[in-house]
């Protein structure tokens, strides 16, 4: 314990915010422009978890559905 605060639960705190954050960009990068930072992070989380790649495949997949549904 640190200060009286469980170092593994701060820890997983953190990832989990950071993991928030990452889908966040991820979400905002289908309609909004990123900033080169936002980009270079996500991206970098793009080529670490494969589970955030599979994230975008559904999305995009999704999206392709929704745009032929409306044609």
């Amino acid at each position: 314990m640190i200060l009286g605060l469980d170092l593994g639960l701060v820890l997983m705190y953190l990832y989990l915010s950071l993991d928030i954050k990452i889908l966040n960009l991820l979400y905002r990068s289908f309609d909004d422009k990123l900033t080169p930072e936002e980009r270079n992070l996500l991206n970098n989380a793009l080529n670490y978890s494969r589970e955030l790649r599979e994230e975008k495949e559904k999305i995009l997949a999704a999206l392709e559905k929704t745009h032929w549904n409306k044609q």
